[in-house]
């Protein structure tokens, strides 16, 4: 049984974009001394926010922050006194809405200080957070729109086959695509750098799940102009130093195609151990870090492996980003004070200080540069660039997909029938067209026998089917979503799990207005959802976890055959929950 706390918070700055730039980026620096967010573009500092601290919490973690795709959302990991029972504030930054705080049980340390650039999907509407357990892991995807779990694998999920198992392994996506895959690694805490680690692609609308080598270190990056991977690793058919931990000497750059798995090292460093590379000038060249474990620098590359120009010498820098144009780099100043830089590649334009800290500043980490603009598409696309340098035949590992259990083997087809299997009691959109924009129509209920008139057809990451219900209205609805089934072939009665069956609202349990309720849920039952308003059409508010005590204020209101009771939590968050759901009374008087 998982529990989830979801606390709401509030952010009261906005920083307006700037204009007139002639590269119109804008990035998000970390100040990890401070716990606090630096916007800076093109003309320099734009603010700074200081990440709000929930009530209950009392520290920001200063490496366990993520910025969304967009630029509008911030993830990061706040602890209470003590450093301990962390849990994951999601922020919405663009209009200053109070989202969420997932705090997992018995979570540890999280995936957010590994890989944080491939923490959110491209539509930045989900998370992915790997995190550690006391007896193991577990990779969710969480809806931030929604507040629900979309996805989860556990260190105990068969399909991960003989993966080692240790009190430090992690695992940490590194590849968040459109359409629910992600490509992640099971990273050991303890073996900061290993010859090669667990990698793996899960697809999270199915639950399949496929071993792969593409995967096998966190050291990745993926361009956004193209989806095209690089990673750092080592290819044994290639030149190795015997100097610098001769086991895990990551000697080459890589391309990774994430389809097929396929590996092509195109870049060789046969004396200095690689470290995470970064696109640079849109795309176009490479920039990457190399060590020989007393000293770090940083070499700007083509994709033909040539040595490019730009970068300045002797002097050190600790992180570097790229920009449509060129890139952004952390560095010291002449009187030791950190500072953050800017340089137009494609231009050749001078050296531009973009942002300066003081003498006591610790040198910020860059974690997301974009368009200052979120409707914009700022990553040009890579068409014109030069070829890929090949050393070395690639390596592609044999197809190994595993189908998750519980996806169906048949098939829908047009002129059949098809079951509604949406869980905890939601309803599946019917809309006007395959597409999440498109009208909503209608609402089918679980249960509920359709008529297939078309498809099917993909979109926005989705199978659409046209249907026709009852009643008679039609419309197109998603075959699968959050990893799993939403539309069973043929006449189903009974949904796929009985506790989702509306309830017989007769059964009293005596819960009465003032009195109060604690939230009681069966093992298949992840939280409790509260919502806006009596029914399933109204929005979720909160995830009210098992043992939840609850103040009931109103109610009881008889709606789509659930009884509902209108709650407030500890905390002091009031909306509407359904006392039964299916067998299970969730709600229970104390």
């Amino acid at each position: 049984m998982r529990r989830w706390i979801v606390v709401c918070i509030l952010l009261v700055v906005v920083i307006a974009p700037a204009s007139g730039q002639a590269d119109p980026f804008r990035a998000w620096l970390l100040h990890p001394d401070r716990g606090a967010l630096t916007a800076v573009d093109s003309s320099g500092p734009l603010g700074t926010i200081t990440l709000p601290v929930p009530d209950g919490f009392a520290a920001v973690s200063p490496d366990e922050v993520a910025i969304s795709p967009d630029g509008q959302t911030a993830a990061y990991v706040v602890y209470k006194a003590g450093y301990v029972e962390p849990a994951v504030a999601v922020l919405r930054l663009s209009d200053q809405q109070l989202i969420a705080n997932f705090a997992p049980q018995g979570m540890t340390f999280t995936s957010l200080g590994i890989a944080p650039r491939a923490a959110f999907s491209p539509d930045s509407q989900r998370l992915a957070l790997g995190y550690m357990t006391g007896d193991g892991w577990e990779l969710v995807v969480i809806d931030v729109t929604a507040f629900a779990i979309a996805a989860r694998i556990t260190d105990r999920d068969p399909q991960l086959g003989p993966v080692p198992r240790t009190p430090d392994s992690l695992p940490a996506p590194v590849d968040h695509r459109q359409g629910g895959m992600i490509g992640f690694t099971v990273y050991d805490l303890a073996v900061t750098r290993a010859a090669s680690y667990p990698g793996f692609m899960w697809d999270t609308l199915t639950g399949a799940l496929a071993p792969t080598p593409a995967y096998a270190t966190p050291f990745v990056d993926v361009y956004p102009g193209s989806g095209e991977v690089i990673r750092a690793g080592a290819d044994e058919r290639l030149t190795r130093t015997e100097n610098y931990v001769p086991d895990a000497h990551y000697n080459v750059l890589m391309r990774i195609n994430p389809l097929t798995g396929e590996t092509a090292p195109f870049f060789l460093s046969p004396e200095r151990t690689l470290l995470t590379p970064r696109f640079v000038r849109g795309g176009v060249w490479i920039a990457v870090g190399a060590t020989d474990g007393f000293s770090e620098t940083w070499t700007l590359i083509d994709r033909a492996g040539q040595p490019a120009s730009g970068l300045p010498e002797n002097q050190r820098i600790y992180d570097i980003a790229g920009t449509a144009d060129g890139l952004i780099y952390v560095t010291l100043n002449s009187d030791a004070a950190p500072m953050v830089v800017r340089l137009g590649l494609a231009q050749g334009a001078a050296p531009a200080v973009l942002w300066t800290g003081a003498l006591s500043d610790l040198p910020p980490r860059i974690l997301w540069v974009g368009s200052s603009d979120p409707t914009v598409l700022y990553w040009p696309d890579t068409l014109g660039a030069a070829a890929w340098a090949q050393l070395v035949e690639p390596l592609v590992p044999p197809p190994t997909l595993i189908a998750a259990g519980d996806v169906q083997d048949d098939a829908l087809t047009i002129g059949g029938k098809a079951t509604v299997a949406t869980t905890h009691g939601d309803s599946l959109n019917v809309r006007s067209d395959a597409g999440v924009v498109y009208q909503i129509r209608a609402k089918a209920h679980p249960g509920e026998v359709v008529d297939v008139l078309n498809g099917p057809r993909d979109a926005d990451g989705f199978t659409w089917w046209e249907i026709r219900l009852a009643d008679g209205r039609q419309g197109w609805a998603v075959e699968a979503a959050d990893g799993r089934r939403t539309l069973l072939p043929g006449v189903d009665t009974a949904p796929a799990d009985g506790e989702f069956t509306p309830a017989n609202p007769v059964v009293s349990s005596g819960l009465a207005v003032g009195e109060m309720a604690l939230v009681t849920l069966p093992d298949t039952m992840e939280a409790l959802r509260l919502r806006n308003g009596a029914g399933l059409d109204f929005d979720i508010v909160l995830l009210l976890p098992t043992g939840t005590l609850l103040r009931v204020v109103d109610g009881p209101v008889e709606a789509d055959d659930f009884t509902w009771w209108q709650v407030r939590t500890p905390e002091g968050n009031v909306g509407w929950a359904a006392e039964v759901i299916g067998s299970a009374r969730v709600l229970t008087k104390q």
